[in-house]
C-alpha cells in the first residue's frame, strides 16, 4: 500500500478536477489523513515552492500533471546543487490528466533523487522506452477493446478507439438520452473517445483523442505528439504549457490542415524575436509532419484560457480559429513576418550569386527570387543527400575545372558567403577552419560534433535539423582540401579543435559530442578545455568505447578501405567480411576499383564517390589509425554520456557485451556518473533518417538532464 492512515496529502488542483475530489481529498479522508490544500497559482509562479512543501509538512502522497512536471524538472536543474530538501518521507507523485513524457518523469526521478527519494515516486504510468506512458492494465471491474473501423478488433500494438466496460462503469448520462445513445454501442459499450493500443505486455497506450487527430493527405498525426514536440524544444519567444495544435479542413479543401496556436513571450513590436519564434515552432512541427503549421498565430494568454488542471480546451480554440476570432491576430502576424523578412532581403548580384541562386533553385524547386544572400542552404532545404548533387551542379554551371572544395558549402552556409567563397576559392586555397556552421540560429549553448574516423560531417546535418532553438557546430577534419597537411597526433587534433572551438565560442559552458572516432577527440577535447579553466557540461561518446588501440594496431590500409566502404554503406558487412581476405592480395588502386566494381553504384552516385575520393578519405582514416595505434585514454572530465547501438560483429557479442565490457570502461574517466542511453540501429547507421526521429529525443533529453 502507497498509504496508510497518518499520511499527510498536499494538493494544489481545484475541487472541480477528478485529481483533486478523489485523488487526495477523499482518498485523505478515507484514512483520517491531514491534508494541505495550496492555491495553483503560489506553485506555478514559483514550482520550488512545492518542495518545499513537501519538504515542510513532510508530504507523503500529491499529484501533478505532466506540464507542471515539467516545470518542476526545469526549475531544479537551473538550481542546482544549492537547492537542497528533505524528501524521504514522499511515497508517490501521481500524474494524469494529459499525456505524460516517460523521459520528463525519469529525469524529474533523477532530479528528486538526491533529495532522499527513494525508488520511482513519480508514478504517471510509467514505462520507460515510450514516448509517453502507458496506464498499465485494467483494475477489476472494468474490461477494455480496441476497435479499428468496422467494428474490427485490432491486434497487437494497432490503434483503434477505445471502448471499455464492466460493473463500475456507467451505463448512461443522467436525463440524456441523445448522449447515451452517441456514447454507448449496440451492446454496451462505452466509446471513450480515445484513440489507444495493447501493447505485446498487455498495457493500455493512448495516443490521442478521436477528435484531436491531424489528417495530412492521409496520414494521421496527434494533437498531443504536436504540442509536446514544440513545448519540450524551449523556444524562448514561446510562454511555456500555452501550445495548442488542431486540425481545420477549409472549404473544398481535399486534406486537413495544422493549425498551432501559442502564447508569445516576446513583445508585439520585436519582429526579429517574432521571425526567430515562428522559425523554431515550423522547423518542430515539420520534423514530424512533414511539412510546417498551414496556420501559426500568436495570441495573448488571456485568450487560451485554463482549467483548474492547467489545461487549454482544444475544442473552445479550434471553434474560436472556425468563428475568425483569431483572423485579426494572424494577420497582424503575417504582416510582421513579411516586413521583417523584407527588411532583411538582400539580392543577388555578382554573376556567382546569381548562379548560385539558381542551382540552388533548380535543386530545391522554389522560386530564384525568394533565395536571399542571407539565408543558409540548409534553412532552404538541403540536406547530407543532396549537398553534394549542389556542390557538382555549381562547379557544372560556373563552367570551371576547379575542384571546389566541400568546406565551402559548409563553413559559412549562406548563399553570399559561398558565392564568395568561390570566388576566392578560383584564385587562391581556403584556409582550413575545422567549425562548420550546420545550425547557427538560437540562444542556448552551442553543440559541437566531432567527426568519425572518415573526418567527414555529413553525419550531422540530419541531426542539426532537430535544434531550432541551438546553435549546432560539427567540426571537420583537416586533409580534405589540397593545402591541408593531415594531424600528427591525437594531442595535436584536440588542441587545434579546442583552440577553434574558443575562438566560436570564447566561454563555458560547453557542450561537446563525438561519433565513433569523434568520441576519442570529444573526450581529449573536453580535458583541453577543462584544463583551461572552461566547463564541459555536456560530453558525449556517440557510440564508441575508451580503449580502442586493440582495434586498430593490427589493421593496415587495406584495412581501413574495408571499414570506410562499409561505413559509407558501399558495401554491407557481410561482404566486408568475405571480400577481406582477396583485398589483402590487391595493391592500392586495385583494392579501391574492387571496392567500386561490387559496391552499391547509387549510392556512390549519392556521395560523389571515385577512386580519387575514395582513396583520399581511407588516407585521412589510415592517419588517425596510426595516431590512435600509439593512443591510450588517461586522466578524467566531469561527466560522460555514452550512446549505444548494436555494434559491429567483429567489436563485440552483442548490445549487452558492448555496453558492459566495452562502453562501460567510460565509467573509469568521468569524476561523476557516466549515463548510458540506448538508441536504436547498428552503429554504421544509428544517426540515419531510419533513426535519427528516435536518436534526436534520446539525445535532447539527455542534454536537457545536463542542464544545457
Amino acid at each position: 500500500m502507497l498509504t496508510s492512515p497518518g499520511d499527510k496529502f498536499l494538493n494544489w488542483i481545484g475541487f472541480d478536477h477528478v485529481a483533486s475530489l478523489t485523488e487526495v481529498h477523499l482518498h485523505a479522508m478515507s484514512l483520517l489523513s491531514e491534508q494541505i490544500h495550496v492555491p495553483a497559482s503560489a506553485l506555478l509562479e514559483n514550482p520550488l515552492r512545492f518542495i518545499e512543501l513537501l519538504d515542510k509538512h513532510k508530504i507523503v502522497y500529491t499529484f501533478g500533471p505532466n506540464f507542471f512536471l515539467t516545470l518542476l524538472r526545469d526549475s531544479l536543474i537551473a538550481a542546482g546543487a544549492s537547492f537542497n530538501a528533505d524528501l524521504s518521507n514522499l511515497r508517490a507523485l501521481i500524474s494524469g490528466g494529459e499525456s505524460n513524457v516517460v523521459a520528463t518523469a525519469d529525469d524529474l526521478t533523477q532530479e528528486l533523487r538526491r533529495f532522499g527519494l527513494q525508488g520511482e515516486v513519480v508514478r504517471p504510468g510509467f514505462a520507460k522506452g515510450l514516448e509517453f506512458a502507458n496506464l498499465g492494465t485494467c483494475i477489476p471491474g472494468i474490461e477494455l477493446r480496441i476497435l479499428k473501423a468496422g467494428d474490427v478488433p485490432a491486434k497487437v500494438s494497432e490503434v483503434g478507439d477505445l471502448q471499455v466496460s464492466g460493473p463500475i462503469v456507467f451505463d448512461h448520462y443522467f436525463n440524456n438520452l441523445t448522449a447515451t445513445k452517441e456514447s454507448f454501442t449496440a451492446d454496451g459499450w462505452f466509446n471513450t473517445g480515445d484513440l489507444a493500443f495493447v501493447d505485446a505486455s498487455g498495457n493500455l497506450n493512448l495516443t490521442g483523442r478521436t477528435k484531436d487527430t491531424i489528417i495530412v493527405n492521409g496520414v494521421k498525426w496527434s494533437s498531443t505528439e504536436i504540442e509536446t514536440a514544440v513545448e519540450e524544444e524551449g523556444i524562448p519567444g514561446v510562454v511555456h504549457s500555452y501550445t495548442v495544435a488542431f486540425p481545420y479542413r477549409a472549404t473544398n479543401s481535399p486534406t486537413e490542415e495544422i493549425c498551432v496556436v501559442y502564447a508569445p513571450a516576446y513583445s508585439t513590436d520585436d519582429d526579429h524575436a517574432r521571425f526567430e519564434t515562428a522559425t523554431a515552432i515550423g522547423k518542430t512541427v515539420s520534423l514530424i509532419t512533414g511539412k510546417k503549421p498551414d496556420h501559426l498565430i500568436p495570441l495573448p494568454p488571456n485568450l487560451l484560457e485554463k482549467s483548474s488542471l492547467g489545461k487549454i480546451s482544444r475544442t473552445k480554440v479550434r471553434a474560436a480559429f472556425e468563428k475568425g476570432e483569431y483572423a485579426a491576430f494572424e494577420k497582424g502576424d503575417t504582416d510582421a513576418l513579411t516586413r521583417y523578412q523584407n527588411s532583411q532581403f538582400k539580392a543577388a548580384e555578382t554573376k556567382t550569386e546569381k548562379v548560385v541562386q539558381e542551382t540552388l533553385a533548380q535543386l530545391l524547386e522554389i522560386p530564384a527570387a525568394d533565395i536571399g544572400m542571407g539565408a543558409s542552404i540548409f534553412d532552404l532545404g538541403i540536406t547530407s543527400f543532396n549537398l553534394i548533387t549542389l556542390k557538382a551542379s555549381i562547379e557544372r554551371n560556373i563552367k570551371t575545372e576547379v575542384d571546389i572544395p566541400m568546406s565551402i558549402m559548409l563553413v559559412e552556409p549562406t548563399v553570399g558567403a559561398i558565392s564568395s567563397a568561390i570566388d576566392v576559392a578560383l584564385t587562391k586555397p581556403q584556409e582550413y577552419n575545422p567549425i562548420v556552421p550546420l545550425q547557427p540560429h538560437g540562444s542556448k549553448t552551442p553543440l559541437f560534433c566531432i567527426h568519425p574516423g572518415s573526418g567527414d560531417i555529413l553525419v550531422f546535418i540530419a541531426l542539426a535539423a532537430h535544434f531550432s532553438t541551438r546553435p549546432v557546430y560539427a567540426i571537420r577534419t583537416r586533409g580534405y582540401n589540397p593545402n591541408e597537411r593531415l594531424f600528427t597526433s591525437i594531442k595535436e587534433t584536440a588542441d587545434t579543435y579546442a583552440e577553434h572551438i574558443r575562438k566560436t565560442q570564447p566561454e563555458g559552458p560547453y557542450a561537446i559530442a563525438g561519433y565513433s572516432l569523434g568520441s576519442t577527440l570529444a573526450y581529449e577535447v573536453g580535458k583541453v578545455l577543462e584544463a583551461q579553466g572552461q566547463e564541459v557540461k555536456f560530453l558525449a561518446s556517440i557510440d564508441y568505447p575508451p580503449h580502442i588501440r586493440h582495434y586498430v594496431k593490427h589493421l593496415d590500409w587495406i584495412d581501413v578501405l574495408l571499414h570506410i566502404a562499409f561505413f559509407l554503406e558501399l558495401i554491407d558487412e557481410a561482404t566486408m567480411v568475405k571480400i577481406t581476405p582477396h583485398l589483402h592480395t590487391l595493391g592500392r588502386d586495385a583494392a579501391v576499383q574492387h571496392i567500386l566494381d561490387i559496391g552499391d553504384k547509387e549510392r556512390m552516385v549519392a556521395l560523389a564517390i571515385d577512386a580519387q575520393k575514395l582513396g583520399l578519405i581511407s588516407d585521412i582514416a589510415e592517419n588517425f589509425r596510426v595516431n590512435v595505434a600509439v593512443y591510450d585514454p588517461v586522466g578524467t572530465v566531469q561527466n560522460l554520456d555514452v550512446f549505444v547501438a548494436d555494434p559491429p560483429r567483429y567489436a563485440a557479442n552483442g548490445r549487452a557485451d558492448w555496453r558492459e565490457n566495452k562502453l562501460g570502461r567510460w565509467t573509469d574517466f568521468s569524476r561523476t556518473e557516466t549515463i548510458f542511453h540506448d538508441c536504436p540501429g547498428i552503429h554504421a547507421k544509428m544517426l540515419n533518417t531510419p533513426h535519427m526521429a528516435d536518436f534526436a529525443k534520446i539525445f535532447k533529453a539527455a542534454m536537457k538532464r545536463r542542464g544545457v
